[in-house]
């Protein structure tokens, strides 16, 4: 005996929600539904059950994933169709149609879909008979995170955009309405691996390009997340004061003689004239002046006439210069001896 039952069916359709009554027969199979342009066949009755077993709730799915199903019953050429809401099947719209009903799975391309927190799918047959509903919500994320990061300081301390203390970094993934943030790395220059970034951390002394970004924790098929675009920032650290090393080329002088004094420092300094030479013994000494950009400072000593002495230095005090950073030099730096007799 034919068994028919009245079932309320609703499809977004090209002119938008078609809801009402229709009867479908446990032995019709004939009759098909046109919606959103396509036409839909009936399910043949035989499907005894049909089950969703992915996405069933709590998934966070990204790119393409398998919708997956078990089933009972059913005969070859039995087809279902899945359709999907995200307000609880208020309303509905098509994800594909005539899947058969036994095959494995369903690869939905999910970037061809709005993203919520509150999809479910179904499956239905052609009247709008429904087999079965996901569960729960799962989400469709399509969207990657973005990374900030801050400093603190939160602008460089020094001159020329150097920092003459350590900052910490900070970075912190935010990933909207989407799946949530799963992790964030970073790694400084052209290091091969990424560190997984858990809690604030210090900059590196010297210049550096600090490179970072997020995924988070939508997965498609394969496990990959939704990744955004590597960020970097260069970050510039100086703590460290110019030091200053001092030679002569003669360090035993006589009449008529002269030495070319070096003052070497650790990096370019600027300030450097000769009201920081603090003591010249026995002499005099031209104007330093600098070739390289403020590294290495040249002068030429010449030492008092008519006079003997073992032992004498040229000092130089530091606090007079500075680096590029903003760093002053510090204490005070003597020269090596030298001995004079001009008698």
């Amino acid at each position: 005996m034919e068994n028919t039952s009245s079932v309320a069916a609703s499809f977004v359709t090209g002119g938008g929600a078609v809801r009402g009554l229709v009867r479908s027969s446990l032995f019709v199979a004939a009759i098909a539904f046109v919606v959103g342009g396509f036409f839909i066949p009936v399910a043949n009755a035989a499907i005894t059950t049909l089950t969703v077993t992915a996405p069933n709730g709590g998934e966070e799915w990204r790119g393409t994933q398998n919708i997956a199903w078990s089933t009972t019953g059913g005969v070859p050429g039995d087809v279902v169709n899945i359709v999907y809401s995200t307000d609880d099947f208020a309303s509905q719209a098509l994800i594909t149609t005539g899947v058969a009903y036994n095959a494995p799975s369903y690869a939905w391309n999910t970037t061809a879909f709005p993203e919520s927190t509150n999809f479910k799918v179904r499956f239905v047959d052609g009247s709008g008979f429904v087999y079965d509903t996901s569960n729960a919500v799962f989400t469709v994320d399509n969207t990657a995170p973005s990374t900030a990061i801050a400093l603190a300081p939160s602008s460089p301390n020094g001159l020329n955009g150097w920092y003459v203390t350590v900052p910490t970094v900070t970075l912190t993934c935010n990933d909207g309405a989407g799946s949530g943030c799963n992790s964030t790395y970073y790694k400084w220059d052209s290091a091969v691996s990424w560190t997984t970034y858990t809690v604030p951390f210090i900059a590196l002394e010297g210049e550096h390009i600090l490179s970072f970004y997020s995924d988070d924790q939508a997965t498609d098929a394969s496990g990959v997340r939704n990744e955004e675009i590597v960020k970097t920032q260069t970050i510039k650290v100086d703590t460290t004061p110019p030091t200053l090393v001092t030679t002569m080329s003669d360090a035993a002088l006589k009449a008529g003689e002269t030495s070319l004094v070096t003052f070497t420092f650790s990096e370019a300094v600027t300030g450097f004239d000769n009201s920081d030479i603090t003591t010249i013994e026995n002499g005099t000494l031209t104007p330093e002046s600098s070739t390289d950009g403020g590294i290495t400072w040249m002068a030429t000593f010449t030492p008092t006439a008519d006079t003997q002495y073992a032992t004498n230095v040229i000092s130089v005090n530091k606090a007079g210069v500075i680096d590029v950073a903003g760093n002053t030099g510090t204490g005070t730096t003597n020269s090596p001896n030298y001995a004079i007799d001009t008698i």
